[in-house]
């Protein structure tokens, strides 16, 4: 999940401080930034060759492909 919710009913569950979309109260999907997306990759010791958005009505997905950064020593 990538982005800001677009639709109504989404941004009124939608908490922007944590990134988090609430269903009764709870966070049930989290929606980040492709560049939070590819930090948290990268940490965890991937590096993002590609990155493709597919839009959608209610909010955007964004697949990354990766490599372990490890592989390339």
């Amino acid at each position: 999940m990538y982005g800001l919710p677009k639709s109504e009913e989404a941004k009124a569950r939608f908490d922007p401080a944590a990134g988090h979309l609430l269903e009764n109260g709870r966070a049930y999907r989290t929606l980040k930034s492709e560049a939070e997306l590819a930090r948290e990759l990268m940490e965890a010791g991937f590096e993002v060759q590609d990155s493709r958005l597919r839009v959608n009505p209610w909010w955007d997905h964004v697949t990354m492909t990766c490599r372990s950064a490890s592989s390339q020593a």
